[in-house]
């Protein structure tokens, strides 16, 4: 009988150095972590009322996967009385979180994908608002 060696391949950090070696930055940088942590612990408060409606009663879907933390398109589709069909798609408000070059922005300006590997999937701009409760 042959034994075989298998020898352990780090998937995911083989995709980070891919990633590092053809310019991408995997990591928050230290600055845009700190705002990160300053808006989880102080997320801005949206209320419904104008152009912001409450929809969270709607059952929506994404085509991410269910370990996702990217969801930055959800759509739902409702029958009307009528017969027809209304397909609404709701859109993250990422500046409502994120103002404009502050760091997580500057960041993202140069992040702007997601790379899936496979193992874990390296968020660009959305990794931000983890909240499950935002607007969109």
């Amino acid at each position: 009988m042959t034994t075989i060696q298998v020898s352990h391949f780090d998937l995911q950090a083989a995709a980070k150095q891919t990633m590092l070696e053809n310019g991408f930055e995997p990591e928050f940088p230290p600055l845009a972590e700190q705002q990160l942590l300053q808006l989880e612990a102080h997320p801005p408060q949206v209320a419904p009322g104008g152009t912001v409606r409450d929809l969270r009663n709607l059952l929506w879907s994404s085509i991410d996967n269910d370990t996702s933390r990217d969801l930055d398109q959800i759509e739902v589709a409702e029958r009307l009385p009528t017969g027809e069909t209304r397909v609404l798609v709701g859109i993250a408000d990422v500046d409502t979180f994120v103002p404009k070059n502050s760091a997580i922005d500057q960041h993202a300006a140069k992040e702007t994908t997601a790379v899936y590997t496979g193992i874990r999937n390296t968020y660009g701009i959305f990794q931000c608002c983890r909240s499950s409760s935002r607007p969109a």
